[in-house]
């Protein structure tokens, strides 16, 4: 979970399994392979895709951390990497 639009969750290289909305009406998401906004985007998830329940899989690798920007401050997720 996120307490800022910008919730940094890794620094360094990792695996994102993936991302699940805990809640509705979330604001549209970007992941980054980074450790701020900006850079390689992993995925955009839509604001249209983020209603409480379902689970969005990746397992995809990260290499300089993983960042997940929201329009949001109040963005109430799931997220599970290694």
């Amino acid at each position: 979970e996120s307490d800022d639009a910008d919730g940094h969750a890794q620094h360094g290289a990792g695996t994102l399994h993936g991302i699940a909305a805990n809640t509705n009406n979330i604001s549209a998401m970007k992941l980054y392979d980074n450790t701020v906004s900006g850079g390689t985007v992993i995925a955009t998830l839509p604001t249209s895709a983020l209603t409480a329940g379902p689970w969005f899989q990746f397992d995809v690798n990260f290499a300089t951390g993983l960042t997940i920007s929201s329009g949001s401050s109040d963005t109430d997720i799931t997220v599970s990497y290694i």
